[in-house]
């Protein structure tokens, strides 16, 4: 580790080791939710608002240069809403008021094109009640979008645009945290699927 007085000045510093080096923060940024985040390749997307802070901001930190940037605003504020990384798109649902978010429940960011567009969800009568779902958690495992409820658990097939029920009973938590994503098995505090 360098000593907190000294910064990188090229690659050649890091020699096996770790180092830290000073980034500067967000200017619109408070404390960061661990369900706002999202890492692909040299940069961190910090998506929408705070609990109780709705936003539609999307800030993007490039790691390589240390700097802040804005992306594209999602459609809907949102506050503490889930993420999931796939196929180089965002997956965003919930954290937003009801009259709002109804054709909104679930955004997608693709990450090449810099757009957004919205996701239908599982039906009209399913989406009524994940509006209302504090609890729900969106993930990603085996090449399909896992969204998981109070009442019911669901797949998204980005190939082919489907839903599918996958249990009627939810085995979600009030207070999910994704742990990590290994090779067959994704494992959270309020889900596990594996082979």
């Amino acid at each position: 580790m360098k000593p907190a007085n000294e910064t990188l000045k090229d690659d050649y510093d890091i020699r096996g080791d770790y180092s830290l080096v000073p980034v500067p923060s967000s200017p619109h940024t408070h404390q960061v939710d661990y369900s706002l985040t999202i890492v692909f390749g040299s940069e961190i997307y910090l998506i929408g608002g705070p609990y109780r802070e709705p936003s539609s901001s999307v800030r993007i930190l490039d790691c390589k240069s240390h700097t802040w940037r804005d992306g594209p605003n999602m459609t809907v504020a949102r506050d503490s809403a889930c993420t999931a990384l796939f196929d180089e798109k965002i997956y965003v649902m919930g954290g937003c008021d009801v009259d709002a978010c109804y054709a909104n429940l679930i955004e997608v960011f693709d990450i090449k094109t810099q757009t957004w567009t919205a996701l239908p969800g599982p039906g009209s009568d399913e989406d009524d009640k994940l509006l209302y779902d504090y609890r729900a958690l969106i993930n990603v495992f085996e090449g399909k979008i896992y969204l998981a409820a109070d009442e019911k658990d669901y797949t998204y097939d980005p190939k082919d645009g489907t839903w599918k029920l996958v249990r009627d009973k939810s085995s979600s938590f009030p207070t999910p945290l994704c742990i990590g994503v290994r090779w067959r098995m994704c494992y959270t505090v309020a889900l596990t699927w594996g082979t």
